[in-house]
């Protein structure tokens, strides 16, 4: 579970992430910058190989990080659910969704 997102860190229990963060499973993996603030399908191809009934992308405090249509198209292909919201708001989605036992990943932008 996500404790507390705030600009540019996670906290997940008890332990602090100053970084992009994927969720695969409730396991944290910590993730580089986003060059251009530009998300492709090779950052999220763990997730989609996870097969997941959801993927949540977290475009950030003022969501910056743009899903171009071929990513969600290609998800939503596999039979994934897709959803993109915020950063604040997907957090708050992930964790209602891990609630309901329901198979999540995600992939979690950090600041802008």
């Amino acid at each position: 579970m996500i404790t507390k997102y705030e600009f540019g860190k996670f906290t997940i229990d008890g332990k602090v992430y100053e970084s992009n963060i994927k969720m695969l499973n409730e396991k944290v993996i910590t993730y580089h910058y986003l060059e251009d603030h530009k998300l492709t399908l090779g950052d999220l191809a763990d997730l989609v190989n996870s097969r997941p009934s959801y993927i949540i992308i977290g475009t950030g405090a003022y969501g910056v990080i743009k899903v171009l249509p071929a990513i969600k198209e290609f998800i939503e292909n596999q039979k994934i659910k897709l959803i993109i919201q915020k950063t604040s708001d997907a957090c708050t989605k992930y964790n209602e969704l891990v609630k309901d036992h329901k198979k999540v990943a995600a992939f979690l932008h950090n600041t802008c």
